[in-house]
C-alpha cells in the first residue's frame, strides 16, 4: 500500500501520494474510493478534480462513479450518455487537469 497524504479543508478531501516509475516503464494507478457520508438533500452534486502533474504524459484515464438505487444520476459534466441510470464511466485522455461533476436526484 502506498502512503497516503489525505487533507480535509472547508469540506473538500485532498488525496495525494508518490508513485515512482523507473525510466521507461509504466504504471497502472487503480483508486477505489466510497463517500463516507450519506447524502441527504434531495439534489446533490459531486465534483472531482485529479490535477495533471509533470511528468505524466498523455495517457488514458478512467473514471467510473456508481450510486446507491436510491439516487439517480441526472447530468453529469462532460456530458455523457445517462442511459444507466445509476452508474457513468468517463475515459478522457489525460493530457491536462480533469473535471468531473456529477448532479444526483432522489
Amino acid at each position: 500500500k502506498e502512503d497516503l497524504n489525505l487533507i480535509v479543508n472547508h469540506d473538500l478531501l485532498s488525496v495525494g501520494f508518490l508513485v515512482e516509475v523507473p525510466i521507461q516503464s509504466t504504471r497502472v494507478i487503480e483508486i477505489d474510493y466510497r463517500l463516507p457520508i450519506k447524502l441527504s438533500r434531495k439534489v446533490n452534486r459531486y465534483v472531482l478534480l485529479i490535477q495533471k502533474q509533470p511528468g505524466i504524459r498523455d495517457e488514458s484515464f478512467k473514471f467510473s462513479f456508481v450510486s446507491n438505487s436510491s439516487l439517480k444520476i441526472e447530468e453529469t459534466l462532460p456530458l455523457i450518455d445517462l442511459s444507466r441510470g445509476t452508474q457513468v464511466v468517463f475515459n478522457p485522455t489525460f493530457d491536462r487537469d480533469l473535471f468531473f461533476s456529477i448532479l444526483l436526484k432522489r
